[in-house]
């Protein structure tokens, strides 16, 4: 039996379920950009919220958006 890639060991262990071939994997960091307003909003909408806002992180990139 073959070692596991880097790549397969993490994957594996971020592994939450699977059926019916895909995967649901446990995200333990959240890298964000300025482009991320989208999805914030869309969570806003909807009424729903960060399960770990702890473990997410932005950075900024080169705009603003000009509206709210």
């Amino acid at each position: 039996m073959a070692g596991q890639t880097l790549f397969d060991k993490i994957w594996n262990r971020h592994v939450v379920t699977e059926r019916h071939g895909q995967t649901l994997l446990y995200v333990d960091r959240h890298l964000l950009h300025d482009g991320s307003i989208w999805g914030f909003e869309r969570l806003r909408q909807n009424g729903w919220k960060m399960r770990r806002p702890d473990q997410a992180f932005a950075t900024p990139d080169h705009y603003t958006p000009t509206h709210t």
